[in-house]
This record gives C-alpha cells, structure tokens and sequence, in this order.
C-alpha cells in the first residue's frame, strides 16, 4: 500500500477553539490541541500517523516506552527521558513531543518502536528503535502536510518512490536529525 497515495490527515480542525487545561503541556503543542482533535490512536491502521485525541494524551519516560521497560539505560541520562505521547506512526510506533531527553532538544518529535529505523539522535547519544522526525511540532506538521499526512522517516524505503529533489532532501533531513542512521544512501 502506497500510504502517500491516500492522503489522510491525522486531525481534524476544530469550529471552535476550546480551552485545553493539561499540566505542563508544551506552549506549541497545548496550541495545536485548541483548535485541532486528533483522529485518535483507535482509529484503523490505514492511517500512516495517527495523533492522539486531547484526552490521549500520556506523559511517557524510559519505562512506559514498551521496548526498554524493565530494562536500565546503559546511558542514565536516559532515566531523565519526559515526552508526551501524541501520536502513533503506520507501525505502531510511539510518537512523541521530546520534553527532555539526552537525544534531541526539547521540543523534537521523535518516534520510538522496535521497528523503528534508527539509530536516532545526536552522535552521542543516539540510540537504536528511536528516529527524530523533526526540530520541533510546527516543522513536522509541515513535512506532513508536504508529504500528504505521510511520514517517511518511519517507512523509509519509500523515500526511494519520491520524486529525486523530495528523495534527496528527505534523506538529508533525517540524516541531519540523526546522524548515526545508515539508511539514506
């Protein structure tokens, strides 16, 4: 299935701006909840990104994140791990606003999951099943909208189906995003 081809938006927006009252939800990403609603995370599987509706919204750290719970960090500076997950990619991957983290500034949009085609992050501490989407909320959402609500950097042999100037910026990005990946040959 070509996901690029169906052109699904993750959110819907809102008539109306309502109020949203989640303790230490990021600025940009409290904004975003005002005047839009996530498709929500039990929607089918044909979405390649769903986002989460208001009230889906977790706050996550090393050990909510399935692949490493019950494991300890070799880095313990990923103990510090605080990210809200607001989505989930075409493969189930955890989908997250980066509050703080060793892998990426605050504010990155980062997927984690056992598929996940990493290694993600800065070079030192980059970390397999964890690719970094974007600089922060507003960049990703315009990649989406670019991409027609697809996500490349979590099906990433699809970069290859793109047109040669949309391939070779899409391997750049990820490969500035996350140095450590060898995928964007």
């Amino acid at each position: 299935m070509n996901f690029a081809e169906l052109n699904m938006k993750p959110f819907i927006e809102l008539d109306a701006p309502r109020t949203v009252t989640m303790p230490g939800l990021p600025q940009d990403l409290q904004k975003f909840y005002e005047r839009h609603e996530g498709v929500g995370l039990e929607n089918p599987g044909d979405y390649p990104v769903r986002t989460c509706k208001l009230e889906e919204l977790k706050w996550m750290g090393w050990d909510d994140l399935p692949m490493f719970r019950g494991y300890e960090p070799e880095d313990k500076g990923w103990k510090s791990l605080r990210a809200i997950r607001f989505g989930f990619g075409c493969f189930f991957d955890d989908v997250v606003y980066l509050v703080e983290g060793p892998l990426a500034p605050a504010g990155s949009i980062v997927a984690f999951g056992e598929g996940t085609p990493g290694p993600g992050g800065n070079s030192i501490d980059e970390l397999l099943c964890c690719l970094v989407l974007a600089r922060n909320l507003g960049d990703w959402l315009v990649r989406l909208a670019e991409d027609r609500w697809h996500d490349y950097g979590l099906a990433n042999a699809e970069i290859e189906n793109q047109p040669p100037e949309r391939a070779e910026y899409l391997r750049g990005l990820f490969l500035s995003l996350n140095p450590g990946i060898d995928w964007v040959g």
